[in-house]
């Protein structure tokens, strides 16, 4: 939707279609669909860049995306933190630490991913569960 940048978002407008949670960090891909940062990081992996809605191949653009460290679309990050900063900011805690249903977050360590003969190294290794 064109909305002028200064109308908030409706809260359907920043759901993210993937997770159906409050859009964190969208990346928004060449064919116009938006999804957070941690969706398309996840979809990708799974279907070989392609955009998780239409399929639309996005390998070369998420490349170079990546390279120029520009996955994620600025204007409406803050347009979704403004129109929705309660929502971002608890979804912003369940994602680095507690989850909703009381499990957590633990950063274990660094790694990289071997994808297409070029050596990508992602942020962390993540594990769900109870810890204590």
């Amino acid at each position: 939707a064109n909305l002028p940048r200064s109308a908030p978002l409706s809260l359907e407008e920043a759901r993210c279609p993937v997770c159906s949670e409050i859009l964190l960090e969208p990346v928004t891909m060449p064919c116009g669909h938006s999804v957070c940062l941690h969706c398309f990081q996840r979809t990708e992996k799974l279907t070989s860049l392609c955009c998780p809605l239409c399929r639309r191949r996005v390998s070369s653009w998420a490349r170079r995306q990546s390279r120029e460290k520009s996955l994620v679309n600025a204007e409406l990050w803050e347009l979704v933190r403004r129109s929705h900063p309660e929502r971002c900011r608890r979804r912003l805690e369940q994602r680095d630490g507690q989850t909703a249903d009381g499990g957590s977050w633990v950063k274990k360590k660094q790694v990289g991913l071997l994808k297409t003969g070029v050596w990508k190294e992602t942020s962390a290794v993540l594990l769900w569960g109870v810890h204590t």
